[in-house]
């Protein structure tokens, strides 16, 4: 995780791409976050905008896109 949260955001947790559709650490957007909210039973992180999400939510969540979808939310490998 260390590798994609560099790569995408150089470890900035409030980060957000100039389209302002990627946010946090991992750049993950709105939907996509929401998705994977919904799905680990966190409700209630459910309309909140990564980037506005504590560093251990974002790393939670994270976390499990990647073991449910590996890197490919990502762009594939890190390294």
């Amino acid at each position: 995780m260390a590798c994609v949260r560099w790569r995408e955001s150089h470890n900035t947790y409030t980060a957000v791409d100039p389209s302002g559709s990627f946010m946090g650490a991992y750049q993950i957007y709105q939907g996509g976050w929401d998705s994977q909210a919904r799905s680990m039973g966190r409700s209630d992180l459910v309309g909140v905008p990564p980037h506005k999400a504590s560093p251990a939510d974002q790393d939670a969540l994270a976390l499990a896109m990647l073991r449910q979808q590996g890197t490919s939310p990502w762009g594939g490998t890190c390294g």
